[in-house]
Parts: C-alpha cells; structure tokens; sequence
C-alpha cells in the first residue's frame, strides 16, 4: 500500500483587515444591545409577576423563591453580557495583518509514502474579508 485516507484538522483562519475589525465590533455591539435589550425585558416581567404574586397572597417563602429563580436567570445574562464584553476587549487588540483561528474543522487527506506528518496532518483555509485567499498544506 502506498498512500491511505486519513482524517486531518483543517484550521479556519482570518486574516485581519480594518474592515473585518470593524464588522466584528459591530456585530459583538449588536450582540451587547440584544442581551440588554433581552434582561430589561426579563426585569420587567419578574417585577410584573412577583407584583401579581404577591397580591394574589403567596407567602414569604414562595416569594423568596420566585425571586431566587429570578436571579438567577438574570445572572445568565449579566454572564452573557460579560462574555461579549470579552470578546470586544479581545477584538481591539488585534492587529491588522494578524491571523486568527476562527474555527477548526475535520476532513479526508490521501497520505502518501515519503510524505512528512506535519504536512499531512494540519492543513490551513486563509479568509480575507470574508474570502478564502489562500490553501495551506493542500
């Protein structure tokens, strides 16, 4: 046998331009404004039903409990929101030029005799503004 098909990791990366920083900033903002736009409407309702609660009489305890599941959904989002904040803080500090990983994926190589692992075992897909520019380790 002189080759065999075997599964290797092909990188996903971008290529930094001003244009995809921006766009990702844009995008992570939109994100932010969405989860805060989402807990505003989640703090409304929980004052909205622990209101309705406690006219309808609930004890002490249940409201205590009420509001205990409250907190923590809300918890959900202040983490959510802290993740995007993240994310952006990691986005300014790219550097134009710069490559990152976006992703990694899994797919078939026909590896041959003479053939060195690293070659054979790690491929790279280069994205320029949304653009495969370049193949590496094909």
């Amino acid at each position: 046998m002189s080759s065999i098909t075997i599964f290797r990791q092909i990188l996903i990366k971008e290529l930094i331009t001003e244009g995809s920083k921006s766009n990702t900033t844009k995008q992570i903002n939109k994100e932010i404004n969405n989860v805060m736009d989402e807990l505003k409407k989640f703090e409304d309702n929980k004052t909205k039903a622990l209101t309705e609660a406690s006219l309808r009489g609930s004890d002490q305890n249940q409201l205590d409990r009420f509001r205990q599941q409250f907190e923590n959904n809300s918890s959900s989002y202040h983490l959510q929101r802290d993740e995007l904040l993240q994310k952006l803080e990691a986005v300014s500090q790219f550097k134009i030029g710069e490559e990152i990983v976006l992703a990694s994926v899994e797919g078939p190589y026909e590896l041959q005799i003479g053939q060195t692992l690293q070659e054979a075992t790690v491929a790279e897909i280069i994205i320029k503004d949304g653009i495969v520019v370049e193949i590496r380790n094909c």
